[in-house]
This record gives C-alpha cells, structure tokens and sequence, in this order.
C-alpha cells in the first residue's frame, strides 16, 4: 500500500520499513525490496542487494523475481552479465505466466543475442505477452506483423497491435502510430496525424522525438501543424 500509494499517501520510507521487516519470509516482499534497491526509492541505489533479494524471492517461486533476475542478468546490474543465464530465468517466470519474462524471452530471441534471430521464438512469447496486455509485446508483435519478420506482413494487424499499446501511453507504440502515417502503411498517408502522434511521444519521454518533429514539421504548413496539436490533445483526452 504505502509503497504503490493504494489507500494511502505514497511513502517510500514506510514502505521500506514494512518491505525489510517481511522480506525475510515473504517472497513478494523481498521482490518489492529488491525494486527499491534497484531504482533507488527509498532505498540507496544497490544492483547488489537487489539482486540478492530477487534471488531470494525467486528461490520461494516468485515469478515477478524470476523475470527481475533475468534483467539483472541480461543487463550484468548487481550479477555478470549473462544472457544464456538471463533466458533462463526468463523461462522459468514465463512458465508460470508472468508476461514481462515472456516479453522479455521475445525480445531476447527477436534480437538474436543469445545468437540468430528466431522469429518463430520471439513471436510465441509476444503473442502470449500481449495476449496478457503486456503493451510492450503488443507494439513488438505490431513491429513483426509490420515488417513481415516471422510472420506474414499485415499491416491491418500491425496497426491494431499499435493502437492496443498506446492506450497505454508507450511512446514506442505512438512513434511506431507515427510512422505508419507518414508510411500509408494499411492507412491513407497523413502527415499531419505522423505529427500527432510524436507529439504524444514526446509528452511521454521519447528522447528521439523532438528530432523527428522537426523532420515532419518542415514538410507541414502552420495551419497542418496546429491541426496536428488539437489532435494530439483529442487522443491524450480519449486515452484517460
């Protein structure tokens, strides 16, 4: 409670003190822990201890701590960097269902880094992923069914898996929304609703998307980019 701010006021401090009384018996709780020293919220920053506790949770069947260890592996924060044994994990917490380690298991595959690219692999975990709501996986598997990579090309179905993410607010899915107009990719090309849609990117933290409003804005009037604006603010008041 004190640590999402369910009921009660957000309180890292609080949630600290409850998290590291339980923790030592409690799976979830040690999960919880390792986040805070993993993000530095109420706790000092340590990829260590985080990963310790993630290994704790996960020695008590913690799917959540499962997936968390597999990060920490994949990315070498608190543990050497791994990604044979970061697969591992991911497997284990995607066969109980938890649908960041499936989409983190896809992108692991769809990127070839344990070696080349499996399409088919990545797009079975994505598709259980999104199946879940997992928004991630949803703008992954669009970017599949869009390039045609394991699957064939649909851009209906890409468009469809975009749109299901941003209503998450991911700014990858609204920048991929933004590319499929300026495209015409299973759409009437429009570069007005292109913008748009980086505008959102951009209001939810895409570093690359000032960059690209200045690329779209150059091929727009005044008046298309002030359409684009009211847009923009429709889809943010359509979202909430």
């Amino acid at each position: 409670m004190y640590l999402l701010g369910h009921g009660v006021a957000e309180d890292w401090n609080r949630a600290y003190e409850i998290e590291s009384r339980l923790a030592e018996k409690n799976a979830t709780a040690a999960t919880f822990l390792g986040l805070m020293y993993l993000t530095g919220h109420g706790a000092n920053k340590d990829a260590t201890k985080a990963a310790n506790l993630f290994r704790q949770a996960q020695n008590a069947g913690d799917a959540k701590a499962m997936d968390l260890l597999g990060v920490a592996y994949q990315r070498g924060e608190g543990v050497p960097q791994d990604a044979t044994i970061a697969e591992y994990f991911y497997q284990r917490a995607a066969a109980r269902g938890d649908d960041w380690a499936e989409m983190h298991l896809g992108d692991l595959y769809l990127r070839g880094v344990l070696g080349k690219p499996d399409y088919a692999a990545a797009l079975d975990n994505f598709t259980k992923s999104a199946q879940q709501g997992n928004f991630a996986a949803q703008q992954r598997l669009g970017r599949m069914y869009e390039n045609g990579k394991g699957v064939t090309k649909d851009y209906g179905r890409a468009l469809e898996l975009y749109q299901l993410s941003a209503r998450s607010s991911y700014a990858t899915a609204e920048l991929s929304l933004s590319e499929v107009y300026e495209h015409g990719h299973g759409v009437p090309k429009d570069l007005t609703a292109a913008y748009a849609w980086t505008l959102r990117a951009e209001q939810h933290g895409d570093a690359t998307a000032q960059a690209r409003l200045g690329k779209l804005g150059a091929l727009l009037s005044d008046d298309q980019i002030e359409r684009a604006k009211v847009m923009a603010r429709r889809l943010t008041s359509s979202q909430n």
